[in-house]
């Protein structure tokens, strides 16, 4: 009888690890984690509502680092370039370059600056088991005419598996921004309803 009761502790961990190791896998293996995931955290509201309507041209600046060094060179030269492809996606606006080139009236310059990098276990990563290579920039949406911040948002992309960590977790971010713009911009509200 002594031998059954000793026995029932042992099976209750094996089962509780069990478990927890069945609920990691799941939480690891979430959908739209092991690509680039992009969410945002709205820092300045855009303002008036509806001002991006007024916009037909979009001109992303090559952004900085808070810290110098703080993330790879191709990570911080790459999330300009993915932010422009993801507002172009969205076909909201007719123009978006990478390239400051616009006239002044009917421009918007989205800027920014990289706050927090960490990139992950790599290894990890590559298995696809565990660990985030994570990215954050901080956004500003500027009237080009005015020079006027009409919004602000801090932009998260995560990855959990990659092997271009440069172009996914920029991508992350870029998804972040262009649901923030997409969310705001009087065209892609009318689309919603």
């Amino acid at each position: 009888m002594l031998k059954r009761l000793s026995r029932i502790p042992a099976f209750a961990v094996l089962c509780v690890s069990v478990s927890g190791c069945a609920m990691w896998f799941a939480q690891s293996w979430d959908s739209g984690t092991n690509g680039p995931a992009g969410r945002f955290k709205e820092l300045q509201a855009i303002l008036p509502e509806g001002v991006l309507g007024t916009y037909k041209n979009v001109e992303v600046l090559p952004f900085a680092e808070q810290i110098p060094h703080l993330a790879p060179s191709p990570v911080v030269t790459s999330v300009a370039h993915e932010i422009a492809a993801a507002i172009e996606e969205t076909k909201l606006f007719l123009v978006v370059t990478t390239v400051a080139n616009q006239p002044p009236q009917g421009t918007l310059v989205i800027q920014g600056e990289i706050v927090y990098y960490d990139p992950g276990e790599v290894n990890e990563r590559v298995l696809g088991i565990s660990g985030e290579c994570e990215l954050i920039a901080r956004v500003s949406l500027i009237d080009k005419e005015t020079g006027n911040i009409i919004g602000k948002v801090d932009a998260r992309g995560i990855v959990k598996t990659t092997f271009n960590e440069a172009e996914t977790v920029s991508q992350g971010v870029a998804k972040g921004v262009a649901k923030w713009i997409k969310e705001n911009h009087p065209l892609a509200k009318e689309d919603n309803k």
